[in-house]
This record gives C-alpha cells, structure tokens and sequence, in this order.
C-alpha cells in the first residue's frame, strides 16, 4: 500500500497532519485549563516528529528527550518550528527519495536502515496515535475534543 503513495500524498499527509494538531491547539488555548498531560502529549508528539527530521536529514535530534513537562506555549513554539521543517523536507523531494533508506540509531542505540517512505507513514501514524491519547486526556477533564480524523480533515479541504 505505501510503496504507491507518492510525493503529492506525503506532502497531503503532513498537511494533514498540521491541521490536526492546530485543531487540538486551538480547543486546548479555548480551555479555562490545560491538562498537564495533554500538552505532554502534544510536545512529545513533537519531539518525536524532530527526532525523525533529524534522522532524516542525518542530522541531531537523537538526543532530544522525547518525554518531558511542557506549557502549551511551549507545544506552540514547537509545532511552528515542526511544521516548517516538514513543508521544507516535503517540498524537495522527488519519487525516487521516497525509496531511499534512513540509516539511524533508534533511543536504544539499536542501528537500522527504513525507507524514507515508510518513516513518512510512521511520523504521521504515531502523531495520530498520540492525538487520540490528548483526545482521551480533554474528554476526561470535561474538555469536548476537536474531530481530527482524516476524514474531517478532507470534508474541511
């Protein structure tokens, strides 16, 4: 199934995926209150999209701690920054990359070499994962969730 996606699909994807985490952003600025762990949550969701930017670009981030306290404010500065890296990424990329391997370390210090296409696929299947989780953490504190599946997404489009 992944090998067909193309370009065009990855750059949808992580629009996509922008759109979704703004939505919990905003619901969460809206709050008289934000969880502590929903905004957790939300900055390790981001950490882990910069880990994997790093791994793609061969560069830092190995180091980033991926659980941490944050502040909403912080998850903002965050995602900007993220989301940036992303488009850029995105917008340089041909058919032929999306074959190419991403030889990296994951946090246990394990090497492994992935397709660029199928890190894609995991940096979005884990933000979704991760959404869900914040999600469930609003519900609990009396904070009604935006709809951020895929499907709204495209009906917004």
């Amino acid at each position: 199934m992944s090998q067909s996606r193309t370009v065009g699909d990855f750059r949808s994807l992580f629009k996509y995926n922008r759109w979704a985490s703004e939505q919990l952003i905003a619901t969460m600025e809206e709050a008289d209150s934000v969880p502590p762990r929903a905004a957790d949550l939300l900055m390790h969701l981001l950490r882990a999209q910069d880990v994997w930017h790093g791994r793609i670009e061969g560069a830092g981030h190995a180091d980033l701690e991926l659980w941490t306290d944050a502040s909403l404010e912080d998850c903002i500065r965050r995602a900007g920054q993220t989301t940036r890296r992303y488009e850029n990424l995105l917008g340089e990329l041909s058919a032929e990359d999306l074959s190419s391997q991403i030889a990296y370390e994951n946090s246990k210090g394990i090497s492994f070499e992935t397709p660029l296409r199928e890190v894609l696929n995991h940096v979005v299947n884990h933000s979704t994962h991760h959404r869900g989780q914040i999600a469930l953490v609003l519900r609990e504190n009396e904070i009604v969730p935006p709809q951020t599946d895929y499907i709204f997404y495209l009906r917004e489009q």
